[in-house]
């Protein structure tokens, strides 16, 4: 009964909510005990009517400003936890602009960067197929430049290798060639 209402009280007061308004009814509740235990309490018929009535309506008083200050106290925590509710909600929406900002910059960083990766890969590429082209129009005396030691600074030395032996077997022939034009000379 009480007592339970008291140690519930008590954890409120605890807690941080508004002590005065609980001692009130604290103090309303020891008034309402004390009035049930001299309303019930002896014999009911050797008391006159008048006071049996003025304790029940004291009684009934006691009950309806209690619950009166409860109510008053659950419209106030209703009120402060639904302030604390969007309070929160704003934090969370907050929150979660900046993830969304966040999210938006990586992407715009990664598109970037995969921007410079993709041109770090196709202008070397585009400086080979310059290459190939002009060896393949006979001019052997190109080279591609070697800048970097992963597959494509392989693949330009190896076109660097190619056009070399090209130059030297293109020598080679036209020295033979010489050779041969010289001896149906003579």
């Amino acid at each position: 009964g009480l007592q339970s209402v008291f140690a519930i009280i008590g954890e409120l007061k605890s807690a941080g909510h508004e002590p005065a308004r609980y001692d009130e009814i604290k103090k309303m509740s020891n008034r309402l005990k004390t009035d049930v235990i001299r309303l019930i309490s002896g014999d009911p018929h050797k008391r006159p009517p008048r006071e049996s009535n003025e304790l029940t309506l004291k009684v009934y008083a006691g009950l309806r400003g209690i619950q009166s200050l409860h109510r008053s106290l659950s419209d106030q925590a209703h009120e402060r936890l639904q302030r604390d509710i969007r309070a929160q909600r704003t934090s969370l929406l907050n929150a979660m602009r900046g993830f969304g900002f966040l999210g938006v910059a990586l992407v715009i960083v990664y598109v970037f960067l995969g921007l410079l990766l993709a041109k770090s890969i196709s202008h070397p590429i585009a400086a080979l197929h310059e290459v190939a082209t002009e060896i393949s129009q006979g001019n052997f005396d190109v080279e591609a430049s070697v800048e970097s030691r992963d597959e494509i600074g392989e693949l330009a030395k190896a076109f660097n290798s190619m056009a070399l032996r090209i130059r030297e077997d293109v020598a080679e022939l036209r020295a033979s060639e010489e050779e041969l034009s010289k001896a149906n000379v003579r």
